[in-house]
């Protein structure tokens, strides 16, 4: 029997999963619909249950709870490659303490809001839904408490103390368990704000101690570029993370996804490339970007998290790292998240290509550098009255080779097909499938039809040589917000991967995985 691997899993303790009480009120203000119609009470009650499941699981601080939970679900056949998470200076204010104690304060009120919602839930569900609610109300307002607490000692959100603690128990928890291979979390500001030399930190684990950690996770959305020197390295000195990560063949994940953690900055000091709103790649220097989207907003804080993720972390900002080390060994976590592989999937055009002028359509269509394909962006709509919608009678052909067009042309900006783009040009970069939550029917948890979906429509049709650049991971705990438990998320890709005609979980979830990490079970 092979061994498996869950090559994208967290293992956070309870100051780490305070700053995920947004999918909390997000998951749970998405059931309100249901509860006020009295629709999908089994849904609603397993949904809270898992929520419910993960307060308590975190609010003990002990992430040896957390391992067992996920280790459990794999009845001890996995190794998993638990991937911790700097958080220390997600909110950098330049020292200031104002702007720290008001995202403290905007957090309490997002807590005080996830109240006010179970208390909305509760008036249409029924007793047993309601007891559950009762227990995560219980550990919201322990958690407001613990901010209040933090509060009157000048204590924030994240600190230093945080990050050592994630290093000391990863490193405790690899040593007990074999089956345990973490990774090392980095973010470049700890040596710019604190003169901290992060090739200290990486020779320290990985060539005076080695054994135990083995990659370095990075997730550039809660603050920083890809291409910070201090990453990238400089003339001058030639120091790079990327260059000794490359030379020693130490495997590098990456969040890449436009959801997950990031700043709830409005404003940011940056250092090193990102992406502007026209698309262009921008230098900057130390600068300030503004975001236009603020964070605290129960509805459209995805639009927020996405604003910062495209900014901060799009696929072609680690395309640029890849252009300076060809053979880095890099894993896109996420393949871009599950809305843009589905939309990769499906040929989905964007929501905005509605009720479009004749100058929209137009300047669409100037995009498209061969004249002799603008024609199919004027095919792919109809007009009434000047107005411009896509057709709904459109052929699988045509649609298909419509979008692709248009995102050659950059007018569609899809993650998954620029990963894909970028891991069949670079011979050690890889992506992973964790977190796959296109959900086959709004207010469901299954997902198995897409998946398969998926899997018929993409996977299956590309090279042998491709398909190993798939990796299967989990992203547990934060898939369990989701209602998803993760016996029935590897059960899920099991049924859809090892068929009679092939064996493809094997191939994700164990042949690719030991590629990537190096290790050989022969």
């Amino acid at each position: 029997m092979p061994q498996y691997y869950d090559a994208h899993c967290h293992i956070f303790n309870k100051n780490i999963f305070l700053r995920q009480v947004v999918e909390i009120a997000v998951s749970l203000h998405e059931l309100t619909k249901l509860a006020e119609k009295k629709k999908k009470l089994k849904l609603i009650k397993k949904t809270v249950k898992n929520i419910d499941l993960g307060l308590d699981t975190f609010m003990n601080n002990n992430i040896s709870n957390v391992f067992d939970d996920l280790n459990n679900a794999y009845n001890g056949k996995f190794i998993i490659t638990p991937l911790p998470i700097d958080l220390t200076y997600t909110d950098d204010n330049d020292g200031s303490t104002r702007e720290d104690l008001r995202y403290v304060n905007q957090l309490k009120w997002f807590l005080i809001k996830i109240l006010a919602i179970i208390g909305l839930i509760k008036g249409f569900t029924n007793k047993e839904i309601d007891e559950i609610l009762n227990k995560i109300k219980v550990n919201i307002k322990k958690l407001i408490k613990s901010l209040k607490n933090d509060l009157e000692h000048n204590e924030w959100l994240i600190d230093s103390n945080n990050y050592n603690d994630q290093i000391k128990n990863h490193l405790q928890l690899a040593k007990a368990n074999p089956k345990v291979k973490p990774f090392l979390s980095l973010d470049p500001r700890r040596q710019r704000r604190d003169n901290k030399n992060l090739m200290d930190l990486v020779e320290k684990y990985f060539k005076e101690d080695p054994g135990y950690f083995v990659g370095i996770k990075l997730y550039a959305p809660v603050g920083f570029s890809p291409t910070d020197p201090i990453l990238m390295g400089d003339d001058e000195h030639n120091q790079s993370i990327y260059k000794y990560c490359q030379e020693k063949k130490i495997p590098i994940t990456i969040h890449n996804s436009n959801s997950g953690f990031s700043c709830f900055s409005k404003e940011l000091r940056v250092t090193g490339l990102i992406r502007n709103d026209r698309g262009n790649l921008v230098a900057c220097d130390n600068k300030k970007y503004k975001f236009k989207k603020k964070f605290f907003k129960v509805v459209g804080i995805g639009e927020a998290i996405e604003e910062r993720a495209r900014v901060l972390n799009h696929p072609s900002l680690w395309e640029k790292v890849l252009e300076k080390f060809p053979n880095l060994i890099l894993n896109f976590g996420h393949f871009g998240g599950s809305s843009q592989i589905m939309e990769r999937v499906n040929y989905s055009f964007p929501n905005n290509f509605k009720d479009l002028d004749t100058f929209d359509v137009t300047k669409m269509a100037k995009k498209v550098k061969d004249k002799a394909k603008r024609g199919k962006v004027w095919d792919l709509f109809m007009e009434i009255d000047g107005v411009y919608n896509i057709k709904s009678n459109l052929s699988k052909k045509d649609r298909k080779e419509t979008w692709e067009i248009l995102y050659k042309a950059g007018v569609i900006d899809n993650w998954s097909q620029a990963i894909f783009d970028i891991i069949i040009k670079y011979p050690n970069a890889y992506t992973d499938l964790s977190c796959f939550r296109a959900f086959d029917k709004k207010g469901d948890t299954s997902f198995i039809n897409n998946l398969t979906k998926f899997k018929k429509n993409f996977f299956d049709p590309l090279d042998a040589k491709h398909k190993e650049k798939f990796l299967y991971g989990t992203d547990f705990f934060l898939i369990l917000l989701s209602g998803i438990e993760p016996k029935n998320y590897v059960k899920t890709f099991d049924k859809v991967f090892n068929t009679d005609e092939s064996k493809d979980f094997d191939l994700i979830a164990s042949k690719n995985p030991e590629k990537f990490l190096g290790i050989s079970n022969n």
